[in-house]
């Protein structure tokens, strides 16, 4: 089984990679809480954090199944693993 200190760092890449592909909804967050606009920039830093978290899921799915079967192996059995692992994905 793959060791968990480089399974969570494949993961945190992997989140880097979903958070880069979604980049200019977080920026237009940003601008719109930069002009005082709080409300519209709360709406859309949650649209950029789903679609965040849709890449990631799609990226989860290309891993090779015994990476995937230990990810949900250390879910299962380690608290902060999976606590980590849910800030980036939804079910």
């Amino acid at each position: 089984m793959i060791n968990k200190e480089e399974l969570i760092s494949k993961l945190e890449d992997m989140n880097e990679e979903a958070h880069q592909e979604v980049i200019d909804i977080w920026l237009k967050a940003d601008k719109l809480e930069e002009a005082g606009l709080d409300l519209p920039a709360e709406d859309k830093r949650e649209e950029a954090s789903d679609a965040q978290a849709e890449h990631f899921e799609e990226l989860l799915e290309q891993m090779p199944d015994e990476e995937r079967e230990a990810v949900w192996h250390y879910v299962e059995t380690d608290d902060s693993f999976g606590e980590q692992f849910y800030q980036w994905y939804r079910d």
